[in-house]
């Protein structure tokens, strides 16, 4: 056990030490050694620069459509807004034409009303024309009757015949009044029919209005809708953008820090020997 070291170190004492030519050449082939592995470092760290360069620029693009995504979001907000404003409207207007509508109603069955009113005056004076006229032609009957008393009766002509000739200018006057009011009777029926015919019209404009004004707000309510739904999507596709930026951003910093790392240790052990 004591004689094995021994033995060792006389065949290493033994062994030949390396010639200086010796060293100069295994200097020369670490020294090439160490300049080759060099060169594969520098163009790994080309490589990692240019691809740190390449998701720099990929990020930025992503920002860019981050932002053009939040910019499109926001129009689509506005959009939405004007929508919502025009749907507003719109509902004011169909109320507008509801209360037109209903006011037109009214003026209709209130033109109806007159109308019925003026044909009611318009018959009354009708009857009142025929009992006039049945009174003249009694009071005429009177009249003959009296003047054939009054050709018996020579004594009377003359005061039966003035009063039958009044008589009968009184019955004619009435009668001309009421063939007077008979006309004015009528004259105010078609009046009123006029009114009514124009209270049906500005009805039917009325209704128009209406059904445009509902056509407008089922129009606003399809944009609303729409404008939502791109407004939704421009934030998807914002929240995509923002993700793909930041995972372009988490790669530059993992290869900055693969960049910043200390150098390989052949390279660190072959500069003293330079």
């Amino acid at each position: 056990m004591t004689d094995e070291p021994i033995q060792q170190q006389n065949d290493v004492a033994a062994e030949p030490e390396p010639t200086l030519e010796e060293r100069l050449a295994e200097a020369e082939a670490r020294a090439v050694a160490t300049a080759a592995e060099r060169d594969r470092e520098q163009a790994a760290a080309a490589h990692f620069r240019d691809m740190a360069d390449r998701h720099l620029t990929a990020a930025e693009r992503a920002t860019t459509r981050a932002d053009d995504a939040e910019a499109a979001r926001d129009a689509a907000s506005e959009a939405l807004a004007a929508t919502e404003s025009a749907r507003d409207e719109a509902l004011d207007r169909l109320t507008a034409a509801e209360a037109a509508h209903h006011d037109a109603l009214d003026g209709a069955a209130a033109a109806d009303s007159a109308r019925r009113a003026a044909v009611a005056a318009g018959e009354k004076a009708t009857v009142r024309a025929q009992e006039a006229v049945a009174a003249a032609e009694r009071k005429a009957e009177e009249a003959v009757a009296s003047m054939a008393a009054a050709e018996q009766r020579l004594g009377a002509e003359a005061a039966a015949r003035a009063e039958a000739d009044g008589r009968v200018k009184e019955a004619e006057r009435r009668a001309r009044t009421a063939e007077a009011a008979a006309g004015k009777a009528e004259r105010h029926a078609e009046r009123a029919e006029a009114a009514r015919s124009e209270a049906e019209r500005r009805a039917l404009a009325a209704e128009g209005a209406r059904a445009e004004a509902l056509r407008a707000a089922a129009v606003a309510g399809e944009r609303a809708a729409a404008a939502e739904v791109l407004r939704d999507a421009a934030s998807h596709e914002a929240e995509r953008e923002r993700a793909r930026a930041e995972e372009a951003l988490a790669a530059r910093r993992e290869l900055a820090a693969a960049l910043r790392q200390p150098p390989h240790p052949a390279e660190a052990g072959a500069s003293p020997g330079r």
